[in-house]
């Protein structure tokens, strides 16, 4: 799993240490989550894959019940097709991918949602 900016800065601040932690935690949105959504890179990925690969303009994709179940599934996909190491389910990049896969993918950015 990626290492989110909060546990980086709690180890370091455990140390004592403040150099670099001031950096704002990036904003959650549906536009973050279409970005990562076409990210080759996503979670770490060791292929030129992204999740549109399988699931173009953002479509195609069965919502699970929740949106910690929808981060297992997405992690899933991370480290099957992608083979990347996954996100970390309460990271902004991850609530920003479930926000965008649940407002529709691409469709439902372009109808305002």
């Amino acid at each position: 799993m990626r290492t989110s900016l909060m546990s980086v800065c709690a180890v370091v601040s455990a140390t004592g240490v403040f150099a670099g932690c001031m950096a704002q935690a990036p904003e959650v949105s549906a536009e973050r989550g279409k970005e990562l959504f076409y990210d080759a890179s996503l979670g770490g990925s060791s292929n030129s894959f992204s999740c549109a690969e399988c699931h173009p303009g953002g479509g195609g994709i069965v919502v699970a019940g929740s949106d910690s179940d929808l981060a297992k599934v997405i992690n899933r996909c991370i480290a099957g097709p992608l083979k990347g190491d996954g996100l970390e389910p309460e990271s902004a990049d991850m609530r920003s991918l479930v926000l965008y896969i649940r407002s529709g993918g691409d469709s439902g950015l372009q109808d305002g949602n």
